[in-house]
């Protein structure tokens, strides 16, 4: 069974539209929201859902952080799903949650620096729990997250700094 897995330093450029079709990740996604976001709030949901929609527009030309988000969400709610469709999925969740984990431990650029990334990582974390992917070892992750989040003042109280936008002081507070 681990032989068949796939391996955790081969990161994949593909995008999802190559694996799956759009309704099916519809379906995934209005899965994900009605089971995980109601939990654990990693998202803001209409913001989402504008992205989600931006992503189908132009897959290929997607931000690497958009293009994680969706497919950690499809992950996650890949666990749930029961159609007979879900093979084309399963196959590849795995290789998302190791292609999202080598994105995030690469080489630091700012472009991991901002709450998309804070959401790709909280989703990671959840999706290798959930799919029991090195799970044993997310306890790592969630200190790497902590400090990511304390880094970009996150940990600051949020009424002191009035310019900054309203996800700031919703995450802030979350964390």
């Amino acid at each position: 069974m681990k032989a068949s897995r796939s391996s955790r330093f081969f990161t994949s450029t593909e995008s999802i539209s190559n694996t799956i079709t759009r309704d099916f990740a519809d379906q995934m996604v209005r899965l994900y929201v009605s089971r995980f976001e109601s939990a654990f709030h990693v998202l803001h949901v209409p913001s989402f859902w504008t992205e989600y929609t931006s992503y189908w527009t132009d897959p290929v030309g997607s931000p690497n952080a958009l293009r994680f988000k969706v497919q950690l969400v499809m992950a996650l709610s890949s666990n749930l799903y029961q159609g007979t469709d879900a093979v084309q999925i399963r196959s590849a969740v795995h290789q998302w949650v190791y292609t999202a984990q080598d994105w995030l431990s690469g080489p630091l650029k700012k472009d991991r620096l901002s709450i998309d990334a804070l959401q790709v990582h909280c989703l990671q974390i959840l999706a290798r729990q959930c799919l029991s992917v090195a799970g044993d070892l997310v306890w790592i992750a969630v200190g790497t997250l902590l400090r990511t989040a304390m880094q970009m003042s996150l940990h600051r109280d949020p009424t002191r700094f009035t310019k900054i936008g309203l996800l700031y002081v919703v995450l802030a507070l979350v964390i």
